[in-house]
């Protein structure tokens, strides 16, 4: 995530996250800019992918994160040490689930402006 941070300061952005000026962010709020964010990203033709963006939240990436590394055949003991779950039941739970890079037919993507982004 350095690179992200780094490109953000690049920028010109003191905020990772703030939708309203002067306004405490909301889950509601954080998890709509996400989707905004993910959709203006995501190339038209990408429809499969972009009709999953309505589940994503911030915790999303959490389990797909989970479902990376079980596709990847880490151990489930390791990816729930490394993703904090104490239950094995949740872990499983959420590294089964398909990720959203896995309905992704292109590895294209649309630029999005830092600047103009609220």
């Amino acid at each position: 995530m350095q690179w992200h941070f780094d490109l953000l300061r690049a920028a010109g952005e003191s905020k990772i996250f703030q939708p309203v000026v002067d306004a405490e962010p909301t889950r509601v709020a954080r998890t709509q800019w996400l989707r905004d964010t993910l959709l203006a990203a995501l190339p038209l033709q990408e429809r499969a992918a972009r009709s999953m963006i309505a589940y994503v939240t911030p915790h999303a990436f959490r389990a797909g994160i989970a479902s990376d590394l079980n596709d990847e055949q880490v151990s489930w003991q390791a990816i729930a040490m490394w993703c904090r779950w104490h239950s094995m039941r949740a872990m499983r739970m959420y590294a089964s689930r398909p990720a959203l890079h896995t309905t992704r037919t292109s590895r294209e993507f649309r630029l999005l402006s830092l600047r103009n982004r609220r």
